[in-house]
């Protein structure tokens, strides 16, 4: 998007949404090469279903995929069909990157938590409960709350 990314192609406004319309469209035509059923189930917008100052930091477009099979190749009238073998030996599309979501009345308003890890979850909702942590627990709690004393 122009002024977003150093090599924006897009404009924002009514060029964007045709583009995130087209790629959706797409993404939503993807059959599984082998039985023919949809591999997304949904295309999400998170402006759409987040709000807050940071909601710009987000993918333009979350895909949920669907579950039912192992995928090794797709096909759709608009890309032919394409077939590859998963990189990964896992059943999940891990990556090393993601992002967190957290809302409530307790919950401080407009963080942006960096440098936290995945082994961190249980130690945040855990302490988010008001239990406490077992100290064998990997992870450390995110500074999420608001401070009770206010």
């Amino acid at each position: 998007v122009y002024g977003r990314e150093p090599g924006g192609l897009v404009a924002p406004g009514a060029e964007y949404e045709a583009v995130c319309d087209e790629i959706t469209a797409a993404l939503l035509e993807l059959e599984h090469a082998e039985t023919g059923r949809p591999v997304v189930h949904e295309v999400i917008r998170p402006h759409e279903l987040y709000k807050g100052d940071h909601v710009g930091v987000l993918p333009d477009l979350l895909v949920v995929w669907t579950s039912e099979s192992p995928v090794t190749g797709v096909r759709s009238p608009r890309i032919g069909t394409i077939e590859l073998g998963s990189p990964e030996r896992r059943s999940g599309g891990h990556r090393s990157q993601g992002f967190f979501v957290a809302s409530g009345h307790r919950i401080r308003r407009g963080v942006r938590l960096e440098g936290f890890h995945i082994m961190d979850l249980a130690p945040t909702m855990l302490h988010l409960l008001g239990v406490d942590v077992p100290v064998n627990y990997d992870g450390r709690v995110m500074p999420l709350l608001v401070d009770a004393r206010r």
